[in-house]
């Protein structure tokens, strides 16, 4: 798992923090929430597993993930932890992307906002549709009374790496501070040529 985790950008440290909150479920005797999260980490991992061996999946399997993978960081993070994901139109659900594209933006987003901090915190995942091209933002707030988490930067590198190998020069990931957020957007193509 760890290869398969390092490889896709999920970190080992989070599947070991789902299992803790999980066993903490358990051991409260919680047993409705704790088979929900088990359900829910059980779904996560089958589609790491799975887009391991693919080169495209869609935006609903892509945002799909996300979901599973922010309500698995709620156990350990509680009430503090808000997100807003968007709901997608049909022609939209099946927009071909690279998969484990977004949860990468989302992960960098929780390690640079909420754990610098106690305080709750609102994540924003939207879309921005033009007819050939799609923008996905992905937005958390800064904090600029707080250290900065340290961190190599190695997510969002790997993100644009995996951008130019999938699109080329039609793709990219902008990053920048406005407005007291951080922002995090993926210009896509809506069609991939095969």
């Amino acid at each position: 798992y760890t290869t398969l985790f390092r490889s896709n950008q999920l970190e080992p440290h989070f599947l070991f923090n789902a299992l803790n909150a999980i066993s903490a479920l358990v051991r409260g005797d919680n047993k409705r929430n704790a088979l929900s999260a088990i359900g829910t980490l059980s779904q996560l991992l089958r589609y790491a597993v799975a887009s391991s061996q693919v080169r495209q999946s869609t935006l609903a399997a892509e945002l799909e993930f996300v979901r599973d993978y922010l309500q698995l960081q709620a156990l350990r993070f509680g009430d503090r932890l808000h997100f807003t994901l968007p709901n997608l139109a049909g022609h939209l659900a099946s927009t071909p992307v690279p998969p484990l594209l977004l949860q990468p933006l989302v992960e960098n987003a929780i390690r640079h906002d909420l754990e610098r901090h106690a305080h709750a915190s609102q994540l924003a995942v939207a879309l921005e549709e033009e007819p050939s091209r799609l923008r996905i933002h992905v937005n958390n707030p800064l904090r600029t009374d707080m250290a900065p988490n340290p961190g190599s930067g190695v997510g969002l590198r790997n993100v644009r790496e995996r951008l130019a190998l999938a699109f080329g020069d039609n793709a990219r990931l902008d990053t920048y501070e406005q407005g007291g957020a951080f922002h995090a957007v993926l210009h896509l193509p809506k069609e991939v040529d095969d």
